[in-house]
């Protein structure tokens, strides 16, 4: 089987390298040439291409040449907050970069699999009695433009389907973290912080809003379940569906930090809010329900909270 990744050089793009290349596929990956590298795997056991989803032309030039049986979308302009700083970019890479690989599938003679990388921002403003979110009940109301680019990413991968019988599927994930996360994410910057802070480069934690919750699976039970909903679509061949990921642990940004500093050791830890890290409109709530994708597939998350932060630490201090 040949698998094409876009974002391949992400943290999940990176894990569900190795996973895939255990399991004897053969795969191929493209992203920007100056995206951060979360690649640990030898470059003999894959093929990489610099191609830009944003450029049709590239991009149907590399899906030609590698034929891919199956696709797993994960190329995206992550970062919430960066949405509201350029949203032409994000909308641009998003929108206009899904539509680019749903179109090089669909003219595929062999159309592959593939798979969307959605996200629980699409929720957006959730209310306490709304939790665990449910994906069958719960409305969308983002609060952000990358919230709003995803919600398009599953209607397309939905009209794809019906419209041209291409088999998607939109795995509809809340927050991943784990060894080789970009430390402009909350988890991989509070360890990289609490690290610097112990060896006394730093005389404080600088943090933004701790007060919102969110539900933290570890990463590479995410990409196990990439690769399950794919197999869920090859098995039944019903496409055009979304399955939600998530259910590992749910707390907030004050817990988030009390758990680092206490497998540290750290007990005089000083913190201060930096106003540059607050958000204009931020999620105070995320907590999802996976029990859906769980009866159709058994996927359920291995690891636990605390090995999760006890590896991303193991990561950083090797950075820091």
């Amino acid at each position: 089987m040949k698998a094409l990744i876009t974002g391949i050089k992400g943290m999940a793009g990176s894990h569900l390298l190795d996973l895939l290349v255990g399991r004897g596929v053969e795969v191929f990956g493209c992203d920007l040439p100056n995206a951060p590298n979360a690649i640990e795997c030898h470059k003999s056991q894959f093929t990489y291409s610099d191609t830009d989803i944003r450029d049709y032309v590239e991009l149907k030039n590399f899906f030609d040449f590698v034929k891919p049986d199956v696709v797993f979308h994960l190329a995206a302009e992550p970062f919430v907050p960066d949405s509201w700083k350029d949203p032409d970019g994000v909308v641009n890479t998003n929108i206009l970069g899904t539509i680019h690989v749903l179109e090089c599938a669909r003219q595929m003679e062999n159309k592959p699999t593939v798979q969307l990388a959605g996200s629980s921002e699409e929720y957006g403003m959730v209310h306490p009695e709304e939790i665990p979110i449910h994906p069958k009940v719960q409305p969308f109301r983002p609060l952000s433009t990358y919230g709003v680019t995803k919600v398009a990413l599953e209607l397309l991968g939905y009209q794809y389907f019906y419209s041209y019988g291409l088999k998607t599927i939109t795995t509809r994930t809340f927050n991943h973290t784990g060894p080789r996360q970009n430390r402009q994410y909350i988890t991989a910057d509070f360890c990289a912080q609490a690290l610097e802070y112990q060896l006394g480069k730093r005389t404080a934690i600088v943090h933004g809003n701790l007060d919102s919750v969110r539900d933290y699976t570890d990463v590479r039970d995410i990409v196990r379940g990439y690769v399950m909903a794919v197999n869920l679509v090859s098995s039944t061949g019903i496409g055009g569906m979304t399955v939600q990921l998530g259910g590992g642990v749910v707390i907030s940004g004050h817990e988030l930090l009390a758990r680092i500093t206490r497998i540290l050791g750290i007990t005089n830890l000083k913190a201060k809010m930096a106003q540059d890290r607050m958000r204009p409109s931020d999620v105070m709530l995320l907590a999802g329900d996976s029990s859906i994708f769980t009866m159709l597939t058994g996927w359920r998350p291995q690891f636990t909270h605390d090995q999760t932060l006890r590896d991303t630490l193991s990561y950083w201090n090797l950075r820091i």
